[in-house]
């Protein structure tokens, strides 16, 4: 999988692209490598706004020194969850210590049906 287009994670390219409302995303560090993978049911510019590197408080993310990201803004937060699933279990990410927290508990994720 080829995650396209990406964007540099940079405020004003978050500004630009991003839409506040819910979504879900990926960093990828400057070989292109996804590090992190993550979702806002809320507003995805804001959380990405927080994880640009110059703020970004977790020193797991830090090191994984991201300066690109992907995004989409399903419509659905059950549908943004198993996206997030795809790109985690795609992906394996280094920074994501844990499997994606489920929004509800009756979901599953449709890869390991965990």
């Amino acid at each position: 999988m080829i995650l396209y287009p990406i964007y540099r994670l940079v405020k004003d390219e978050v500004e630009r692209v991003v839409e506040p409302r819910s979504g879900v995303y990926a960093l990828i560090d400057p070989e292109g490598k996804v590090v992190y993978v993550g979702m806002s049911h809320t507003n995805l510019r804001e959380e990405l706004l927080k994880r640009l590197p110059e703020v970004e408080a977790d020193p797991l993310i830090r090191k994984g020194a991201p300066q690109f990201f992907y995004f989409e803004h399903p419509s659905f937060v059950t549908e943004g969850y198993e996206r997030q699933c795809i790109l985690y279990h795609q992906f394996r990410p280094a920074c994501n210590v844990e499997h994606p927290a489920k929004p509800f508990p009756y979901l599953k994720c449709p890869i390991c049906l965990e």
